[in-house]
């Protein structure tokens, strides 16, 4: 996609951004919400540091102011956050930090069958975990993220959807040893419900990669699938396809995929997946990066306000064109919830992940950490 087309659509993404803010503000109802949550956690490594400086633990106390304020009116709505955080570590106060955390969605539809939505998110923080679950670990520095968001949906027919997307993603880091990423995505889908629990799907994905170092890449993916319904508590939703990036002088083509299975019962959900796709090397270098990931998760809900839930993943990123990076990371946790209200909820968990170089770029790094955590509503009005 050319310089020209993507500033035009990416002004189009904002501009309608205005007209949805401009078109909410009048006879809306306006729902406005506090919240806070503090957290207690136990990090085995504050630092963020490899394994071979022998990183130290250390206790953080966090807190978590956050604002919503939300718009209804019609086919219009808007949908506005902002989560300051402030982490005060007791060992070591020079790890001290403040993070940002927003994000704005509008919504419109244009007929019954047609809507546009645009979104912003906005993530300013030291741990680019908090920003990223499952990117690669670095070190510890300030990590900021944009991701700006347009959609188009349409259904002509009766159980037939298609969808366009733009969007553009911003990866930048205080540490110049690290290298800022853009992404300028564009992608085309469609649906269609053969029958009662089966849906034929196809997707295709435009991604542009410009690195602050100055070099710039893309890929292509093209993926085909279903979603069916196996039994009255079991789904799966599969898709597979090939994805192409250049290498050297010629395009490389990779297997990619994107499956779940979901099996929801009385007191406990299971949920199994994987997917391969592309994406940026989390800053190690100027590369794309053909990211693989298994994951589990398991709820079982102790009674109608205390619920437990198990998770794990594996996850593999290898660069391309040139696999200087090779990174396996494993992660496992266990969670404990108790909500008694809609105002108040009490948290406790535990999360450990080791990752793994076994290329020329990367470092081995691992991370436990145990948390407790209250989050309650203090205020909530409708306007």
């Amino acid at each position: 996609m050319c310089h020209r087309a993507k500033t035009a659509f990416f002004a189009a993404a904002l501009v309608l951004e205005t007209v949805l803010l401009a078109g909410t503000g009048l006879g809306a109802e306006t729902v406005f919400r506090q919240s806070v949550m503090a957290e207690m956690r136990y990090d085995s490594n504050a630092g963020i540091e490899p394994e071979s400086l022998r990183p130290e633990s250390d206790y953080a106390f966090t807190l978590f102011p956050r604002f919503d304020l939300s718009q209804d009116r019609g086919g219009i709505n808007l949908a506005l956050f902002y989560r300051p955080g402030g982490s005060f570590y007791f060992r070591n106060p020079d790890l001290n930090t403040v993070s940002h955390f927003a994000g704005i969605d509008a919504g419109l539809m244009v007929s019954e069958t047609t809507g546009l939505k645009a979104s912003d998110r906005f993530n300013y923080t030291k741990d680019m975990r908090e920003a990223d679950p499952n990117a690669v670990q670095t070190m510890r520095t300030g990590t900021t993220t944009n991701e700006v968001k347009a959609e188009l949906t349409h259904e002509p027919a009766p159980g037939l959807s298609a969808k366009a997307v733009l969007s553009r993603r911003t990866l930048e880091f205080e540490n110049r040893a690290l290298v800022g990423t853009r992404v300028d995505g564009f992608g085309l889908s469609a649906a269609k419900a053969v029958r009662e629990g089966l849906t034929l799907n196809a997707n295709y994905m435009f991604s542009g990669f410009s690195f602050d170092t100055g070099s710039s890449s893309e890929s292509h993916s093209l993926l085909a699938g279903f979603e069916a319904g196996l039994t009255r508590n079991t789904s799966l939703n599969a898709s597979v396809g090939a994805v192409s990036s250049p290498d050297a002088d010629r395009d490389r083509y990779d297997f990619s995929a994107a499956t779940e299975l979901t099996s929801v019962f009385n007191d406990s959900s299971l949920g199994l997946g994987y997917s391969r796709s592309v994406s940026n090397s989390s800053g190690l270098a100027d590369l794309m990066s053909l990211n693989s990931r298994y994951t589990f998760r398991y709820s079982y809900n102790l009674s109608n306000e205390t619920g437990m839930t198990f998770t794990g993943g594996y996850s593999r990123a290898l660069s391309r064109p040139d696999a200087v990076i090779d990174m396996t990371t494993y992660d496992a946790g266990l969670s404990i919830s108790w909500r008694p209200s809609d105002r108040f909820s009490a948290n406790a968990g535990y999360r450990r992940s080791k990752q793994r170089s076994h290329g020329t770029i990367g470092t081995d790094m691992g991370r436990d950490n145990i948390f407790v955590s209250l989050d309650f509503v203090p205020f909530e009005r409708r306007l």
